[in-house]
C-alpha cells in the first residue's frame, strides 16, 4: 500500500492552493510570457527554407527555452519555487547558445552546434554496439548496472547500426565534414569532444557570458541554479532558530520572486534576440507588448516570507 507524504514536509494541495492565493497575478504574467514564446517559435522558424540556422535556433534552442521556462512556471504554480530555478538555468544556458549563434556567422555556427550534436549520438551508439570487455568500454563500466551489449536485442541493435550509418553519411554532406574534421583535430588524442562553443574560442560557459557581457546574469541564473543542481547548499533546506534548526517544507514560495525575475528576463533577452534576427518588422510590435502588459509585473516585487515555529 502506498503511504501518504508527511504533511509537514510535502502538503501538495496547500502547496498548490497557497501559490494561486499568493501568486494569482504573476503567474498569470509568466504563463503570458511562455505563451507569447510558443507563437513565436513558429512564426520565426517559418518554413524553413532559405537556412539550417532557422531548425536550430528557432525549433531547437528557442523551443527548448520555452519548454524549460513553462517548466519553472508549472514547478512555481504547485509551490516549488527553489527548484524552478533549476529550469531558469538550463534556459538561460539556451540563451547564451543562442546569442552566440546569432551574433555573427550565424549558419555557420548552427552547424557547428548541429554537428557537436551528432557527434554525441555517433559515440554513443558506437559505444554501446562496441562488444569490447576492455577497461573504458560500454560493457566494462556498465557491467555493474547490467547493461552490455550483450543485453541488447537484435532488433535494438539493428536500429543502432542504421542510425551509426545515417548519422556518419549527415556528417559527411559538404557543409558539415568540414566541421567534423575540425572537432575531430580540436579533440586530439583526448577521450572526448570538446564543448561546441570551444570550436569558437570560448573555454567554458562563464567566460562564455563575459564574453556576450552577460556576466552578472551568469551569476545570478546559472551560478545559484547550478548550487542547486549539484546539491552545493544543504543550508537551503533548513532555517535556524536561535540553537534549532528548523526544516523547510519541500516546497515552499521563498524563491517565487527570484523565479519571477529569472523567467521574465530571460524570456525577454531571448525573444528579443530572434525577433531581432528573423522578424524585425515585428520588433516594435513586440516592445509595445512590453509596455502595455509586461513592464508593470515585471518590475512589480512578489514578497514572501515563512515563520517558523517549534513543534
Amino acid at each position: 500500500m502506498y503511504e501518504p507524504a508527511d504533511p509537514l514536509l510535502l502538503d501538495r494541495n496547500a502547496s498548490q492552493e497557497q501559490a494561486r492565493v499568493v501568486l494569482g497575478e504573476p503567474l498569470a504574467f509568466l504563463a503570458d510570457l511562455v505563451n507569447y514564446g510558443t507563437h513565436l517559435i513558429i512564426k520565426a522558424l517559418g518554413d524553413g527554407e532559405d537556412d539550417m540556422s532557422r531548425l536550430v535556433v528557432c525549433a531547437g534552442l528557442l523551443k527548448h527555452i520555452v519548454g524549460m521556462l513553462d517548466a519553472a512556471v508549472v514547478l512555481l504554480e504547485n509551490g516549488h519555487s527553489t527548484m524552478a530555478l533549476t529550469q531558469v538555468r538550463s534556459a538561460f544556458e539556451a540563451t547564451l547558445y543562442l546569442e552566440l549563434i546569432l551574433q555573427e556567422d550565424t549558419e555557420y555556427r548552427a552547424r557547428i552546434y548541429l554537428v557537436g550534436e551528432y557527434r554525441r549520438r555517433l559515440a554513443f551508439l558506437q559505444r554501446a554496439l562496441d562488444p569490447s570487455t576492455a577497461p573504458g568500454s560500454f560493457n566494462h563500466d556498465y557491467a555493474h548496472i547490467g547493461m552490455s551489449t550483450q543485453t541488447l536485442s537484435e532488433e535494438a541493435k539493428t536500429t543502432g547500426v542504421e542510425h551509426v550509418a545515417h548519422i556518419q553519411s549527415v556528417l559527411a554532406q559538404p557543409g558539415l565534414a568540414r566541421i567534423d574534421a575540425a572537432y575531430q583535430t580540436k579533440r586530439g588524442n583526448k577521450p572526448f569532444d570538446p564543448h561546441w562553443y570551444e570550436l569558437l574560442g570560448h573555454k567554458s560557459i562563464r567566460q562564455l557570458a563575459k564574453a556576450l557581457r552577460e556576466g552578472p546574469s551568469y551569476d545570478l541564473w546559472y551560478g545559484g541554479g547550478s548550487q542547486i543542481v549539484h546539491a552545493q547548499s544543504p543550508t537551503q533546506h533548513w532555517s535556524v532558530l536561535g540553537d534549532v534548526a528548523a526544516l523547510k517544507a519541500i516546497r515552499h514560495l521563498e524563491d517565487a520572486h527570484s523565479v519571477k525575475d529569472g523567467v521574465a528576463q530571460v524570456a525577454l533577452h531571448a525573444y528579443g534576440l530572434v525577433v531581432q534576427k528573423y522578424l524585425p518588422d515585428d520588433f516594435p510590435v513586440l516592445q509595445q507588448k512590453y509596455l502595455s502588459d509586461w513592464r508593470k509585473p515585471l518590475r512589480s516585487r512578489v514578497k514572501i516570507q515563512y515563520e517558523y515555529q517549534g513543534q
